[in-house]
């Protein structure tokens, strides 16, 4: 007597072992399908262990949480499936399960007539299936009912225990479920996201190019009206402008955009508001700062770079320089929301307001440095003013580009925002499943453990009993 039960400890002992070393099986597969293949041999282990007739896992079959479906099924050899016949098993079929499952609590009928007439549905749903005895556990995942685990005709000694090692698998097998399906909605948004990056770059080198000719279009019209001396302040003017234009905010989009997205991935979009701000009165600082150096400084920096006529159009650069600072935040926050066509857009507005004025503004004053010349007597006035009206038109451009944007930022600046943070909500949640897989695999191990601790203690006590 005493050695039957030790032996019958001990393969209770292995079997669920065998149960709980199957279901760490499900954390290595690889995707949904192969899942698929996994949880019926899965199935089968609970199923002997727990020496049931039949186990199957029902799962949503509609959106709305009103229909379930016999997803995964496994049954003893000469016990007949049921799984094609119960693909629409409505709540309302099962109407007391289904309060008992809203609350979490497990359903264990030892007999199924003494439930015929507290739960009269359920009773008939049994009888039809063939079952005397039944235990019933919902499958829950973030307070949230994904469906429902059973066993048929169970062995009387594993009641409690069996009921706690299917809501265990349950909620294991709806977890893996919802992760992979997670991932596969990542994976195909990853595609996608590739695709259009790729458009994207297609675009780039479209609008590259475009901006390319359109810059050398407008250097030959300018060029023949300035002659090579007025091209040659212009050169040396753009030369001075360049190098305060990178010390104040050349690098200002990439700043903004870097800090935009990190904030975005993160969830903090009320600091991306602050980010947009601080990036403003950064401008208006930095920005200012570098426009009154040139202003005034002009004469100092075109005597330095030994072309004294060329102060003219390093003072029409002056207020630009200030513009494309605001400028660099305004295209750096639309890039890190995820969005690259204002910045596109702007540039082309710029491009074609600078070919436009550059050429009438040169053209225009010109000929005012013409009558300069001859009321002075000198020769350099005419190429001095077209060089400077030549800079005009990169001012003109950028306020273009700038007004753009404000009026941008203004009608739909919160709705890209917006749109940004919808995109991110997948994302987030894939990180909560990632979390939580990571919580789920430092757990197993001390759930075996304590399994193991619990099948012990029960040994313990059936072989004091014995003595």
């Amino acid at each position: 007597m005493y050695m039957d039960k030790r032996d019958d400890y001990k393969q209770t002992i292995m079997n669920m072992e065998t149960v709980l070393a199957k279901l760490l099986t499900l954390d290595h597969s690889m995707s949904e399908q192969q899942l698929d293949m996994q949880i019926p041999q899965l199935l089968e282990q609970i199923g002997e262990y727990t020496q049931s007739d039949r186990v199957y896992f029902f799962d949503w079959a509609s959106p709305d949480c009103r229909i379930y479906r016999n997803t995964y099924e496994w049954c003893k050899e000469g016990v007949y499936s049921l799984q094609e016949r119960m693909q629409k098993i409505y709540v309302q079929m099962i109407p007391c399960w289904q309060k008992r499952f809203e609350q979490g609590d497990c359903v264990w009928i030892a007999n199924i007539d003494d439930v015929q007439n507290e739960m009269p549905f359920e009773y008939e749903l049994l009888q039809m299936r063939g079952v005397h005895t039944a235990i019933v556990v919902p499958v829950m995942s973030q307070n949230h009912l994904n469906g429902f685990m059973g066993l048929d005709n169970p062995g009387t000694e594993f009641g409690q225990l069996a009921a706690k090692l299917l809501q265990d698998a349950g909620t294991h097998i709806s977890y893996i479920r919802e992760y992979h399906r997670t991932m596969q909605k990542e994976r195909g948004q990853m595609k996608l996201l590739a695709q259009a990056f790729e458009e994207a770059q297609k675009a780039h080198v479209a609008k590259s190019e475009f901006l390319s000719r359109m810059s050398h279009n407008i250097r030959m019209p300018l060029n023949d009206i300035i002659g090579k001396q007025g091209n040659g302040y212009y050169t040396s003017a753009y030369n001075v402008y360049n190098i305060l234009l990178i010390l104040s905010s050349y690098s200002m989009p990439v700043a903004i955009s870097k800090m935009i997205s990190a904030r975005l991935a993160k969830g903090e979009y009320e600091n991306c508001r602050r980010i947009l701000k601080a990036g403003l009165l950064y401008a208006t600082v930095t920005g200012g700062l570098a426009a009154i150096i040139l202003w005034f400084g002009s004469d100092f920096f075109a005597g330095l770079i030994k072309t004294p006529y060329s102060s003219y159009a390093l003072k029409t650069l002056a207020p630009t320089i200030w513009i494309m600072a605001y400028l660099g935040v305004l295209r750096g926050y639309f890039q890190g929301t995820g969005t690259m066509i204002p910045t596109a857009v702007s540039q082309i507005l710029e491009q074609i307001v600078n070919a436009i004025v550059s050429v009438v503004a040169a053209g225009l004053l010109f000929h005012v440095g013409e009558g300069m010349n001859a009321a002075q007597g000198a020769k350099n006035y005419s190429y001095a003013l077209g060089a400077a009206g030549g800079t005009i038109g990169t001012g003109a451009g950028a306020l273009t580009a700038f007004i753009f944007f404000i009026f941008l930022t203004a009608k739909s600046g919160r709705s890209v925002l917006k749109q940004r943070i919808a995109t991110e909500e997948l994302s987030e949640e894939a990180a909560k499943y990632a979390r939580r897989k990571l919580t789920k695999l430092r757990n197993k191990h001390l759930t075996l453990t304590t399994m193991r601790m619990y099948n012990k203690n029960v040994g313990i006590n059936i072989f004091a009993n014995d003595e």
